[in-house]
């Protein structure tokens, strides 16, 4: 079954598939399959261009979803068991399918592989992590690791650069940060700068899901010269359609909120905060 979609340009706005249905044919029949229109109407909006700011706000308030923090997570729980449970390899888990629990009360289940730095990251520097685990402490607070981070960084504190990739959940509610929430993620980040640190970019592109709440940066780039940054990003609607940002080209960081055709009014992001903060966890050595 093949399906087409297409905005169709009326009002109220209309989303129109094609469908194509197979159907019993004689064998002589070589013909294309019947087709068949459905029609689905986009849902009026629930959200004010307020709401929208305030969600996107909030998530943003979180920081970037970067790989190092759960990283350092899942490394001291790692840290917690014994010799037995899970094992004596250092930094990873050696597929332990039936949960098995440390002297100390944490249980370990699954399997991951731990390539490259595992103390405090330098230039250059980089370590990947791949996950299928869970890990239980004593007082019941469950770590999940089901993905994969990467960490690469280049230069020195001078100029250079990092860049990172973080896919999947990460969590544990005991963890400050993003990690602390319920998360799905699949975000690539770079932060670059030169000149000690005076000139600066950090750029976003990709999804985090953060407590419910779904935002998509598409080539978001927040520098030195322009802190409210530029590109666009979406929130995703309880109905599963999304709400357009284009942030505008005065650098404020704010953007005038698309709903299909619609207009529902301007939204401001912390899209400076954002990336400044970000931007000083990996070169902390800035003029004043």
């Amino acid at each position: 079954m093949s399906v087409l979609l297409w905005l169709a340009c009326q009002s109220p706005e209309v989303y129109t598939f094609t469908v194509t249905r197979p159907t019993r044919q004689a064998p002589e029949d070589t013909g294309p399959p019947p087709e068949e229109q459905v029609s689905s109407e986009l849902p009026s909006s629930d959200l004010t261009a307020v709401d929208i700011e305030n969600q996107i706000n909030t998530l943003m308030g979180l920081g970037v979803v970067e790989p190092v923090l759960a990283r350092d997570n899942y490394l001291w729980l790692q840290s917690q068991g014994d010799l037995v449970c899970p094992g004596d390899s250092p930094f990873q888990l050696m597929g332990i399918i039936e949960p098995c629990t440390s002297d100390s009360g944490y249980t370990y289940s699954g399997i991951t592989i731990m390539r490259g730095g595992t103390g405090p990251l330098a230039f250059p520097d980089s370590f990947t992590l791949l996950a299928d685990c869970y890990i239980i402490d004593p007082e019941g607070n469950r770590f999940v690791g089901a993905g994969e981070l990467k960490y690469q960084s280049w230069g020195d504190v001078a100029t250079g650069g990092i860049g990172i990739t973080s896919e999947g959940i990460w969590s544990y509610p005991n963890a400050e940060g993003w990690i602390g929430v319920d998360n799905s993620v699949w975000l690539d980040a770079i932060a670059s700068w030169s000149d000690g640190g005076s000139e600066w970019y950090v750029k976003l592109d990709g999804a985090t899901t953060l407590n419910g709440t779904s935002v998509y940066y598409d080539e978001v780039y927040v520098s030195h010269d322009c802190l409210g940054g530029w590109g666009l990003i979406q929130l995703r609607g309880e109905h599963g359609y999304w709400y357009d940002l284009p942030l505008k080209g005065d650098c404020s960081g704010c953007a005038e909120v698309g709903y299909g055709s619609t207009t529902l009014g301007e939204a401001c992001l912390n899209t400076a905060e954002l990336g400044r903060t970000f931007f000083d966890a990996y070169q902390p050595e800035l003029p004043d």
